[in-house]
């Protein structure tokens, strides 16, 4: 019977040893942007999604293709990074829009404000939690893992206008908070069974001397 249990108990652990860990998944993903062209003008009012050119006639919107990756894992959209390039966007401190451009994710209110942008090309990474998160993955899953970028303007005037600076837009979008589970590496496994041998030599040994002292 003892045997028996020592079996079970080892069967046991090392089932434990192939269970699942857990981990924040993240998805990323980049698209270039246009160059800068003075005659491609922008207006931020206007621009919820970002369109590529052909001279001066907008073409497609400007996407972030992450149908490739496993983006349905994302089922709580708790923190994004992203980098960007603009020219004359004026998000600078004194700017007259700043804290008035927030990024906008398939169309839809990121909340992330853009600040920092002068009058000249600049680039800057912005790290955050989005506001309406779910629409976004709502909006994620409905376009098949595609999202459109863009920006929203919380002024309706004066118009200010702004160009692309070129570069690669990338976007990461990650969550933390429902994990997806992944296999013990085989080092948690080793320790894992090492702990098992522990405790069958223990009871080994806790017999022996029972045996012994009758």
């Amino acid at each position: 019977m003892n045997s028996i249990r020592r079996l079970s108990l080892a069967a046991a652990l090392a089932a434990a040893a192939f269970s699942p860990s857990a981990r924040a998944v993240t998805i990323s993903a980049s698209v270039a942007m246009p160059p800068l062209n003075f005659t491609n003008i922008q207006f931020t009012e206007t621009n919820p999604t970002f369109y590529n050119y052909v001279g001066t006639t907008p073409t497609v919107p400007l996407a972030l293709d992450f149908s490739a990756q496993n983006f349905s894992q994302i089922q709580s959209l708790d923190a994004i990074s992203i980098t960007l390039s603009f020219y004359n966007l004026d998000t600078n401190l004194g700017g007259p829009d700043y804290n008035n451009i927030t990024l906008a994710l398939g169309g839809i209110d990121t909340g992330i404000l853009l600040n920092g942008y002068g009058n000249a090309g600049d680039t800057f990474t912005f790290n955050a939690a989005p506001a309406n998160g779910a629409a976004i993955l709502s909006a994620l899953n409905t376009n098949g893992g595609i999202l459109s970028i863009g920006l929203f303007d919380a002024t309706a005037s004066p118009s200010n206008p702004f160009w692309f600076n070129g570069g690669t837009a990338s976007l990461d979008l990650t969550d933390s908070t429902t994990p997806t589970p992944v296999p013990f590496t085989p080092a948690d496994s080793l320790g894992l069974g090492l702990v098992a041998v522990g405790i069958i030599v223990a009871r080994l040994r806790r017999k022996s001397a029972a045996v012994a002292a009758a």
